[in-house]
Formats: C-alpha cells, structure tokens, sequence
C-alpha cells in the first residue's frame, strides 16, 4: 500500500513539474477581455494605411470610410468642415467629426464640463453640459467593455475664433494639438482602435492605422 502510495506521488509531482515549463497561450480577445492597445498581440488584426490619410475640408471628398472587419460594409466615416471668414483669412469654425455608419460600430466617450477656460493663453475651453467627445487612449492604454460607448455622429475637434476676431481661439473636445493616439471603438462585439492625429493647426485629421480583435 505504502508503494502504491509513492508512485502515486511521484506521478503528481512530475506532473507537475511538466506543467510549470509550458507556456499559457495568449487569450484571444473578446467584447470582456480587456484590450490593451499594443503591436506584439497576435490576436488583433492590424491594418496600416499607406500612406497615411490626411483628411482636409478643401478637398473632394473631405471625408475617410473605414471598413474594420473587410465584410464590404463601411463601419466609420473622419470627416473635415472648415468655414472661413473676412475672405477667408480668419477659420471661424472647423469640425471635425467622426461618425459610426451602422448600428454595430460603438465609439468610447466622455463628457467635458462647459466654461473650463485655459488661463495665460489665447484658448477657451468650452462645451455645454451634454456635450460628449471621442475619448483619447495612448499607446500601453486598455480599453474595456465598461467604457461609456455610444453609437452615433461626434465631434472629435470643433475649434475657431471668436468673431468678430479677438485673438482668442476656442475649441470643444479632447484632442487639441494631439498626434499618433487612438479612439477606441467596437465593431460587432469586438473591441479594436484607430490611430489619428490632428494636423495643420488643428484643421485637419490623419489617419495612420486601425486593429481589430480576431
């Protein structure tokens, strides 16, 4: 019996043992795992516009349509208005939005609080109350289901300056001078990001990159 007993235990500790040297398999991404946004994970689905897209108003079309999971159907629209004044020499407004094209494709969010001014500079912040705007994620962020998705037409940047001219600029939105960080958006239960910048003083959105989880 004490024998039995032995070999019994030496096959549990091989065992084992055996177990510690194998690596776990990377999970694959779902609408509940976390999705940090990373280059090294092979379960998303990468894509690089070459070259990068910049989006500007004076051109035909001034919109770019992304189709995240290639089934032949558009699931986001970048798109650039500006408006210029006094021949035009003064931008006295400039949108730029983003828009989700199907009922599948969600954007994370966020509220800014209205009147938030930046002190020392030419740059009011400003918003109202109800007011939501593409929330900015950096390169190591995670994003996850419980973020404050919405489905629909959002300012990513909506600038201009005061008219009649003050030397003060305003703007709505996260993304005032930013470059190279991503909006997070899901697309039929899989969570994913693309990569933007704003360019040319804050007129103009490029587009670097987007990923899918599989």
């Amino acid at each position: 019996m004490k024998h039995t007993y032995f070999l019994f235990s030496f096959f549990l500790i091989l065992l084992s043992s055996c177990n510690k040297g194998k690596k776990e398999p990377i999970a694959p991404i779902t609408g509940i795992t976390p999705f940090i946004i990373e280059y090294n994970n092979p379960n998303i689905l990468l894509n690089d516009i070459k070259p990068d897209t910049t989006i500007e108003s004076f051109q035909v079309p001034n919109y770019f349509q992304i189709d995240l999971n290639s089934d032949g159907q558009d699931d986001f629209k970048f798109s650039v208005f500006n408006m210029y004044a006094f021949g035009g020499l003064v931008l006295a407004l400039s949108n730029l939005r983003v828009e989700s094209l199907n009922k599948d494709s969600y954007i994370v969010v966020d509220s800014i609080f209205p009147h938030v001014d930046l002190h020392g500079d030419t740059i009011i912040h400003q918003s109202s109350v109800d007011s939501v705007y593409p929330k900015v994620f950096s390169l190591g962020d995670t994003i996850t289901i419980h973020e404050h998705w919405e489905n629909g037409n959002f300012n990513i940047l909506r600038s201009g300056w005061e008219i009649p001219p003050t030397d003060k600029h305003y703007y709505e939105g996260y993304w005032w001078n930013l470059d190279e960080k991503y909006i997070g958006i899901k697309c039929k239960g899989l969570i994913g990001w693309i990569k933007i910048g704003i360019s040319n003083n804050n007129r103009s959105i490029k587009i670097y990159e987007f990923a899918l989880s599989k």
